[in-house]
Protein backbone atom coordinates (compact mmCIF):
# COMPACT_ATOMS: atom_id res chain seq x y z
CA UNK A 1 0.00 0.00 0.00
CA UNK A 2 1.28 3.42 -1.03
CA UNK A 3 0.55 6.96 0.13
CA UNK A 4 1.05 10.02 -2.08
CA UNK A 5 0.68 13.78 -1.80
CA UNK A 6 -1.98 15.59 -3.77
CA UNK A 7 -2.37 19.39 -3.37
CA UNK A 8 -0.07 19.26 -0.30
CA UNK A 9 -2.43 16.74 1.30
CA UNK A 10 -1.68 13.12 2.07
CA UNK A 11 -3.78 10.65 0.06
CA UNK A 12 -3.98 6.88 0.24
CA UNK A 13 -3.42 4.11 1.02
CA UNK A 14 -3.67 2.83 -2.56
CA UNK A 15 -2.24 -0.23 -4.26
CA UNK A 16 0.19 -0.21 -7.19
CA UNK A 17 -2.63 -0.67 -9.72
CA UNK A 18 -4.22 2.57 -8.52
CA UNK A 19 -0.83 4.31 -8.74
CA UNK A 20 -0.50 3.06 -12.34
CA UNK A 21 -3.93 4.49 -13.21
CA UNK A 22 -3.12 7.83 -11.50
CA UNK A 23 0.10 8.05 -13.54
CA UNK A 24 -1.80 7.23 -16.75
CA UNK A 25 -4.38 9.93 -15.95
CA UNK A 26 -1.50 12.33 -15.21
CA UNK A 27 -2.93 12.99 -11.74
CA UNK A 28 0.52 12.27 -10.30
CA UNK A 29 3.98 12.39 -11.83
CA UNK A 30 7.64 11.81 -11.16
CA UNK A 31 7.95 14.66 -8.66
CA UNK A 32 4.95 13.53 -6.59
CA UNK A 33 6.06 12.52 -3.12
CA UNK A 34 5.18 8.93 -2.21
CA UNK A 35 5.70 6.72 0.82
CA UNK A 36 5.18 3.08 1.75
CA UNK A 37 6.06 0.97 4.74
CA UNK A 38 9.80 0.44 5.39
CA UNK A 39 10.75 3.67 3.56
CA UNK A 40 12.75 6.14 5.69
CA UNK A 41 10.66 9.09 4.49
CA UNK A 42 8.74 10.63 1.60
CA UNK A 43 10.52 10.39 -1.76
CA UNK A 44 9.69 11.61 -5.26
CA UNK A 45 7.95 8.88 -7.24
CA UNK A 46 10.80 8.79 -9.79
CA UNK A 47 13.22 7.67 -7.01
CA UNK A 48 11.13 4.64 -5.97
CA UNK A 49 10.32 1.27 -7.53
CA UNK A 50 7.19 2.95 -8.95
CA UNK A 51 9.41 4.87 -11.41
CA UNK A 52 9.06 2.00 -13.88
CA UNK A 53 5.40 3.04 -14.39
CA UNK A 54 6.32 6.59 -15.42
CA UNK A 55 6.31 7.61 -19.08
CA UNK A 56 9.72 8.00 -20.73
CA UNK A 57 9.64 11.81 -20.96
CA UNK A 58 10.83 13.70 -17.85
CA UNK A 59 8.52 16.07 -15.97
CA UNK A 60 8.80 19.81 -16.77
CA UNK A 61 11.64 21.60 -14.96
CA UNK A 62 11.01 24.37 -12.48
CA UNK A 63 7.99 22.85 -10.72
CA UNK A 64 8.83 22.60 -7.01
CA UNK A 65 7.86 19.49 -5.04
CA UNK A 66 5.26 20.01 -2.33
CA UNK A 67 6.61 20.22 1.22
CA UNK A 68 6.69 16.97 3.17
CA UNK A 69 3.64 16.12 5.27
CA UNK A 70 5.61 15.61 8.47
CA UNK A 71 7.33 18.96 8.82
CA UNK A 72 9.12 18.93 12.16
CA UNK A 73 8.87 15.16 12.61
CA UNK A 74 12.07 13.24 13.31
CA UNK A 75 13.45 11.43 10.26
CA UNK A 76 11.75 8.07 9.79
CA UNK A 77 8.71 8.88 11.94
CA UNK A 78 5.16 9.45 10.82
CA UNK A 79 2.86 11.87 12.61
CA UNK A 80 -0.70 10.71 12.17
CA UNK A 81 -3.28 13.35 11.28
CA UNK A 82 -5.58 14.35 14.15
CA UNK A 83 -8.73 12.31 14.64
CA UNK A 84 -12.05 13.78 13.60
CA UNK A 85 -14.31 15.05 16.40
CA UNK A 86 -16.78 12.22 15.76
CA UNK A 87 -14.06 9.57 16.18
CA UNK A 88 -12.78 11.30 19.33
CA UNK A 89 -16.29 11.42 20.78
CA UNK A 90 -16.93 7.74 20.03
CA UNK A 91 -13.60 6.77 21.62
CA UNK A 92 -14.34 8.76 24.77
CA UNK A 93 -17.85 7.35 24.91
CA UNK A 94 -16.49 3.78 24.78
CA UNK A 95 -13.93 4.52 27.51
CA UNK A 96 -16.65 6.04 29.68
CA UNK A 97 -18.88 3.01 29.15
CA UNK A 98 -16.07 0.65 30.27
CA UNK A 99 -15.29 2.88 33.25
CA UNK A 100 -18.92 2.79 34.34
CA UNK A 101 -19.15 -1.02 33.94
CA UNK A 102 -15.95 -1.61 35.91
CA UNK A 103 -17.01 0.72 38.74
CA UNK A 104 -20.54 -0.68 38.90
CA UNK A 105 -19.27 -4.26 39.03
CA UNK A 106 -16.10 -3.66 41.03
CA UNK A 107 -17.39 -1.75 44.04
CA UNK A 108 -19.97 -4.36 45.16
CA UNK A 109 -17.56 -7.20 44.42
CA UNK A 110 -14.84 -5.60 46.59
CA UNK A 111 -16.66 -7.11 49.55
CA UNK A 112 -15.72 -10.51 48.11
CA UNK A 113 -12.18 -9.27 47.18
CA UNK A 114 -12.65 -10.33 43.53
CA UNK A 115 -13.74 -6.81 42.58
CA UNK A 116 -10.45 -5.14 43.52
CA UNK A 117 -8.89 -5.59 40.01
CA UNK A 118 -12.03 -4.06 38.46
CA UNK A 119 -11.78 -1.03 40.75
CA UNK A 120 -8.07 -0.63 39.95
CA UNK A 121 -8.85 -0.82 36.23
CA UNK A 122 -11.62 1.76 36.64
CA UNK A 123 -9.21 4.15 38.41
CA UNK A 124 -6.76 3.80 35.52
CA UNK A 125 -9.58 4.44 33.03
CA UNK A 126 -10.60 7.48 35.09
CA UNK A 127 -7.16 9.05 34.56
CA UNK A 128 -7.20 8.13 30.87
CA UNK A 129 -10.63 9.77 30.53
CA UNK A 130 -9.44 12.86 32.40
CA UNK A 131 -6.47 13.13 30.02
CA UNK A 132 -8.72 12.74 26.95
CA UNK A 133 -11.24 15.32 28.27
CA UNK A 134 -8.42 17.77 28.95
CA UNK A 135 -6.99 17.18 25.48
CA UNK A 136 -10.36 17.72 23.75
CA UNK A 137 -11.19 21.03 25.44
CA UNK A 138 -7.89 22.76 24.62
CA UNK A 139 -8.40 26.08 22.83
CA UNK A 140 -5.01 26.28 21.16
CA UNK A 141 -3.21 28.28 23.85
CA UNK A 142 -3.06 25.99 26.90
CA UNK A 143 -1.16 26.96 30.04
CA UNK A 144 -0.25 23.30 30.56
CA UNK A 145 -0.53 20.12 28.53
CA UNK A 146 -2.89 17.26 29.40
CA UNK A 147 0.11 15.06 30.22
CA UNK A 148 1.49 17.59 32.71
CA UNK A 149 -1.93 18.14 34.23
CA UNK A 150 -2.52 14.45 34.87
CA UNK A 151 1.09 13.92 35.95
CA UNK A 152 0.78 16.65 38.59
CA UNK A 153 -2.11 14.71 40.15
CA UNK A 154 0.41 12.11 41.31
CA UNK A 155 2.51 14.61 43.27
CA UNK A 156 1.43 14.46 46.94
CA UNK A 157 -0.34 17.61 48.20
CA UNK A 158 0.17 19.34 44.82
CA UNK A 159 -3.07 17.83 43.50
CA UNK A 160 -5.11 19.45 46.27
Amino acid sequence: MWYYQENNQQAGPVDEEKIKSLIAEKAIGGTTLVWTQNMPGWLPLNQTPLASYLPVQPPPAGIPAPPPVNIGAPQGYYIAPPLSPAVQAQSIENLFKWWWILMAAGIPLCLLIIGIPAVIASVVLYYILLYRFWDVIQDGSPRTTPGKGIGFLFIPFFNL
